[in-house]
């Protein structure tokens, strides 16, 4: 009877340890194609290039693929942000309390916004509920290291042939911003990503090869002529070196001193050498050599209007709209009116946009939400954790668009994700040495 039970112990364990194998593979498959979605920008990208399915399908699609993690939710639950959680029902009732007492102002453009920010917070959800495993977190982060590198090859590629990422939708998009741009059709948009990939992956690098990674992703960044990339990257960068993810030693200075040279004289020979010398047609005749003349002091400047003139006056007219309604906002969906109806363009701040819709307090919707990422993090995470608050709070000053595009929503779910797990190996290996004593 005992050797029955004993049997059937055995049995019944052996088959539940097969079901837990097949969930954790099940959830490595999700969460790597998940990431390859949206991290990438394929969703966007090749909805237009290829006619694959709009974006909100794919998030649906995901949605309902992380319904078996549902299952075990119980065990799962430490590893979803709580903080994060509360900032998400911030975010709804701002939304929704707004839409109900504003929306007869403008209906139309606050029922888009309200969809969409109503997308980003299930996009957050099923994010979360994805990276609800430590295991899972290390392979992403692999995957994110692959991804990155492959943006820096795809940046280089957009600037020597920029027809090759052109797809009919971003075409003009391409033209506009004069930039390449890899999958992000947006050049700013491909630095960000870089940088958000420097501070997930810094960790798994090892650190003989960490300067190395960063002069790539320098190169990957450097040929988007981003400038507000640079600040932020500059910015990550300085960081890492003070809490020492980059260790600089006299022989590292070196190499860092003569890869910036080296670049530097790359940038100059393009620009001083293109009116006498002839160099490479597709690198010279491309839009990018505009934005090079605009951002090179040795040239002057260019003929072509400079991007951020241009957005002064309408950060202008969006502060005296904000004025005229300082507490309460003018309800959600006005940016989306004036951009319509007045100055065509958005502020491209994401401060300035929520304190045009909520108020004063809008500004603070971003940096609560950075903080309810952060604010579990373990000490030996403080420099990813400040790297991250940094260049998001940092970024939000150039763009409008931080709580709508997935690479940005998802990195808020992976960085709380990693704030809660980032010492749980050490404490697993503690427990399991307790549990070891007591068996004896």
């Amino acid at each position: 009877m005992t050797i029955n039970m004993k049997g059937h112990y055995l049995q019944n364990s052996t088959s539940s340890n097969q079901e837990n194998k097949l969930i954790f593979y099940y959830h490595v498959i999700l969460a790597v194609t998940f990431v390859l979605t949206f991290f990438t920008n394929f969703d966007v990208y090749f909805s237009h290039a290829i006619g694959t399915p709009q974006p909100k399908v794919w998030v649906g699609f995901f949605g309902v693929a992380s319904i078996p993690l549902l299952f075990s939710l119980s065990s799962r639950l430490k590893y979803i942000s709580k903080t994060l959680l509360f900032w998400i029902y911030v975010y709804i009732f701002i939304s929704v309390y707004s839409y109900i007492f504003y929306s007869h102002y403008q209906p139309i453009e606050s029922e888009e916004e309200l969809r969409t920010r109503i997308l980003s917070i299930i996009f957050l959800f099923i994010s979360s509920l994805i990276f609800s495993s430590y295991q899972v977190q290390k392979i992403v982060k692999y995957e994110i290291l692959l991804i990155t590198l492959v943006n820096v090859i795809a940046n280089i590629c957009s600037l020597l042939y920029p027809e090759s990422f052109v797809t009919v939708f971003d075409h003009q998009s391409v033209l506009e911003t004069n930039r390449a741009a890899g999958f992000y059709i947006d050049s700013n948009r491909a630095t960000c990503v870089l940088i958000l990939g420097m501070i997930f992956t810094i960790d798994i690098v090892p650190v003989k090869f960490r300067l190395p990674f960063i002069i790539l992703l320098f190169i990957g960044a450097f040929v988007t002529f981003s400038r507000s990339g640079f600040i932020c990257f500059f910015l990550v960068t300085a960081i890492f070196i003070y809490w020492r993810k980059i260790l600089l030693n006299n022989k590292n200075i070196s190499w860092l001193i003569l890869a910036c040279l080296l670049i530097w004289m790359f940038f100059n020979s393009i620009v001083l050498n293109s009116s006498g010398i002839n160099v490479q047609e597709n690198l010279l005749d491309n839009p990018n050599f505009e934005r090079i003349t605009q951002i090179n002091p040795m040239v002057g400047k260019s003929e072509i209007d400079d991007v951020s003139s241009s957005r002064l006056p309408i950060a202008e007219k969006t502060w005296q709209e904000f004025l005229e309604s300082p507490f309460w906002g003018r309800g959600i969906g006005y940016g989306l009116k004036l951009e319509s109806n007045v100055i065509g363009k958005r502020s491209h701040n994401m401060y300035l946009s929520f304190m045009l819709e909520h108020g004063f307090l809008g500004s603070l919707v971003l940096p609560l939400l950075v903080f309810c990422c952060v604010c579990n993090s373990a000490e030996s995470n403080f420099a990813i954790s400040f790297a991250f608050v940094i260049l998001i709070l940092v970024w939000s000053f150039f763009s409008h668009n931080v709580l709508e595009h997935r690479e940005f929503l998802m990195s808020f779910s992976l960085m709380s994700s990693i704030s809660l797990t980032a010492e749980m190996p050490v404490r697993s290996k503690v427990i399991s040495k307790k549990n070891f004593q007591n068996s004896l």
